[in-house]
């Protein structure tokens, strides 16, 4: 495939610059996971590793990251055109306080 979208969980960081620093990073996950001779970009810093778009740390969710660079164009062309959109959902338990 030349994209895929990956299930981040909470407390990994999408990175797409760089070092390590004893995080948990979805791009040392991904290039584990994925050979870089059938994947190069997700091995390839200076594309921010394939990765579309980003989640803070604490958050989950789904995550576009191109494999190849025509998977990476095509979803950058999608997102810029509107062809893409995100929706987002907040769980909450307990009472809010007024």
């Amino acid at each position: 495939p030349s994209a895929l979208a990956i299930l981040k969980p909470p407390g990994w960081e999408v990175d797409s610059t760089g070092g390590a620093d004893g995080r948990l990073l979805l791009s040392m996950f991904m290039q584990k996971v994925c050979a870089r001779d059938v994947f190069p970009l997700v091995h390839l810093l200076e594309f921010g590793y394939g990765f579309l778009h980003r989640l803070d740390v604490p958050s989950s969710g789904l995550i576009l990251v191109g494999t190849t660079f025509e998977g990476l164009y095509s979803l950058r062309a999608q997102l810029s055109s509107h062809q893409l959109a995100r929706e987002y959902v907040a769980l909450c338990h307990g009472l809010a306080r007024p």
